[in-house]
């Protein structure tokens, strides 16, 4: 289970999470809401999860969970290559603010100039996620970080009820 998920004890006993490969958080909120509870949001609730990806790594990621979310929800992560664009002009000014704000170019000079690549490396893999029942078989092994993935998309849909 995700750290910093909260979930009601007395939900998790009638729905416990799904033991699956990928995309777990959002095939157990699928479920609770079609039973008929409610997912909440905790304006200041806190939580620290970080993955320290590299710029091909954060592709790969983004394409798994565009790829789960499309495969799992029929869900469209990146609808296209204008919406990619804008995606990562707004994040990239909105990293650049903050770090303007925060004073951040001299004490993390890296992670800033870095910050503007991750940007486009996971949008590019959510739009080719997005994608992903179109593109050859090798490239799409190639592109998933999760090489399990392909078997846990199979029996996250099978979990879920779907074909």
């Amino acid at each position: 289970m995700p750290r910093g998920l909260l979930i009601r004890r007395s939900v998790w006993e009638v729905q416990p999470y799904p033991d699956v490969d990928f995309a777990e958080d959002q095939i157990w909120a699928q479920k609770i809401i079609e039973a008929g509870y409610k997912k909440a949001y905790a304006r200041d609730g806190v939580v620290m999860h970080s993955h320290d990806y590299a710029l091909f790594e954060r592709l790969q990621r983004s394409f798994d969970e565009a790829y789960a979310f499309r495969r799992l929800f029929g869900y469209v992560l990146s609808p296209g290559l204008r919406s990619l664009m804008l995606s990562w002009l707004a994040l990239t000014r909105r990293d650049m603010a903050f770090a303007r704000l925060n004073k951040l170019w001299r004490s993390h000079t890296w992670s800033v100039l870095r910050a503007p690549f991750d940007n486009f490396m996971r949008l590019t893999g959510h739009y080719l996620g997005s994608r992903g029942d179109r593109l050859p078989e090798a490239l799409r092994q190639r592109l998933s970080r999760d090489k399990q993935l392909m078997l846990g998309l199979r029996t996250a849909i099978r979990e879920a009820g779907g074909a």
